[in-house]
């Protein structure tokens, strides 16, 4: 009499993390049950899709989930660049979950799958491109003008005042900027050059370029100058006070150029110009899109 033994197989999808940002790896095993049977595995194949079964990806790869081996196990894989996607219409949600299977061949015949019984072995995973989290960036000014002006001061025989003139001297515009941005996925992540480029034109173009259509009516010497000669000579008995209100009409006139020139800058219009320009500049798609970052902007 011929006996033959039955084995009952289960697999299952077991990763390290359940949640990513968009363009980080996470491993991803095949469990089986009982674990003497990976011995006899010849073939493992993934498949993430979404919870729709949509495979039209909404994402700026087009692409979905990848896998690869990760070790000599058969067992052991990763998920190559965990992949943000949307199917919304705006393209503007944070997460976007996969569903995670696995189809592993026995004995190079028998076909299993993981989820023989999806509504209790479906693992998702969830890709994000959350910002503040995943995606974040920022162009700061780090300078303005440069040099200061020359300050003269005479005595009026006439008047027995001592009378200080501003003029130029070495006081230029100078504004310069800097750049920065983290995005947790590296330069694998759709979303790197986007956000990286994003900021970088703004620090380079829009921010350290005088003939720029709307930074180059800003922070404007002309207006300091004008402001600080149109009330000179400033005079006083004492050739130091003298000297101290033109320095204080400098000081005073170069706080209100930088005031107007941030209230200008920050308005509505001008910002969501500023952004839209730069966005285009980089290509910057669903995420990082204008209707995303900016909804108030028309």
């Amino acid at each position: 009499m011929k006996e033959t033994a039955l084995w009952v197989v289960m697999g299952q999808v077991s990763l390290t993390s359940s949640w990513a940002c968009d363009g980080q790896e996470v491993d991803v095993d095949l469990i089986l049950t009982p674990a003497s049977v990976e011995n006899h595995i010849t073939g493992v194949q993934w498949q993430a899709t979404e919870p729709s079964g949509v495979t039209n990806y909404g994402s700026p790869s087009g692409q979905g989930l990848t896998f690869s081996q990760r070790s000599a196990d058969i067992t052991e894989w990763r998920i190559d660049n965990a992949r943000w996607y949307s199917n919304q219409t705006d393209h503007c949600n944070d997460d976007a979950d996969w569903e995670i299977e696995a189809t592993y061949e026995m004995a190079g015949s028998l076909s299993c799958n993981t989820n023989y019984n999806p509504s209790d072995t479906i693992v998702t995973f969830t890709a994000s491109a959350a910002f503040g989290t995943c995606l974040d960036g920022a162009a700061q000014l780090t300078n303005i003008f440069s040099g200061g002006p020359t300050y003269t001061t005479v005595f009026n025989k006439q008047t027995q005042l001592w009378e200080t003139t501003v003029t130029q001297g070495t006081f230029v515009r100078d504004v310069q900027a800097s750049s920065s941005w983290t995005v947790a996925g590296g330069t694998t992540s759709q979303y790197y050059d986007m956000v990286s480029g994003e900021e970088q034109y703004h620090e380079q173009q829009q921010m350290e370029n005088p003939s720029h259509a709307r930074w180059g009516t800003a922070f404007l010497v002309a207006n300091i100058m004008n402001d600080v000669q149109a009330n000179q000579p400033y005079t006083d008995p004492n050739q130091a006070q003298s000297l101290a209100l033109a320095q204080q009409a400098f000081a005073a006139a170069k706080f209100n150029e930088i005031q107007r020139s941030s209230n200008y800058l920050s308005q509505q219009a001008v910002r969501c110009a500023d952004e839209s320009e730069a966005k285009n500049a980089v290509g910057a798609s669903h995420k990082v899109a204008m209707p995303c970052t900016y909804p108030n902007c028309p």
